[in-house]
């Protein structure tokens, strides 16, 4: 069963894009930049679980950086792009276990869904890798656009379609590299421990990583 939405009226602007990932991956980031290139922007503001807001009174473009949504970007319009943003596997499961984010894909589940997210995981470790994957596969599978924090020629670069497509057409590529070089990246919770290297990735999560343009040396 889905939630209501806040908000149902002509005169209200529907959302122009959704911004998904892991936790730990740059969400913060990623709304500092958007809202610099001219969008408005949320951080977990529009789309949490039981407060789906796709519509609102504005008139610029506007979207969310939210991970909690990606269990439910089925239920957005097909045609509102998506973006998967993504971090090297390495830092961000380090950064999970470090603060315990590991367990809060469950914060993000509505009640009734519960039931459907079955794992097996025996060890703290084994549940951060399962939780970088699943989330990385939910958001793929709606996902045109990738953006790669740690990579930031790729990450100007499909920014820079991005903003093709939500019709910014005027936000050109030297401002867009200038907007990421200038953008302080926040770590929020400072700095993290090795607690995983790359050979202590599970298979499954070093192949998903190579699929998203990682390997063994960090960027």
């Amino acid at each position: 069963m889905g939630v209501t939405s806040k908000n149902k009226a002509e005169n209200k602007r529907r959302i122009d894009f959704v911004v998904c990932g892991v936790p730990r991956s740059g969400t913060n980031y990623i709304s500092a930049v958007m809202n610099k290139l001219g969008c408005e922007c949320g951080h977990e503001d529009w789309l949490q679980k039981d407060s789906w807001c796709t519509e609102r009174e504005t008139d610029d473009v506007w979207g969310d950086v939210n991970w909690h949504c990606a269990p439910y970007l089925y239920e957005l319009p097909k045609d509102i792009p998506v973006v998967l943003i993504v971090r090297h596997p390495v830092n961000v499961i380090n950064s999970l276990l470090a603060t315990g984010d590991y367990k809060r894909w469950r914060n993000a589940l509505r009640k009734e869904d519960e039931g459907y997210f079955f794992f097996n995981c025996k060890t703290k470790e084994e549940e951060a890798n399962w939780f970088w994957r699943c989330w990385n596969n939910l958001i793929l599978s709606r996902s045109s656009i990738v953006l790669p924090i740690d990579r930031p020629e790729e990450l100007k670069s499909n920014l820079a379609i991005l903003l093709y497509i939500l019709g910014k057409n005027k936000t050109y590529a030297s401002k867009v590299s200038k907007v990421v070089d200038s953008t302080k990246k926040l770590h929020s919770r400072g700095p993290h421990p090795e607690i995983v290297t790359w050979w202590r990735l599970e298979k499954e999560t070093r192949k998903l990583a190579r699929e998203l343009g990682y390997g063994r040396v960090l960027d």
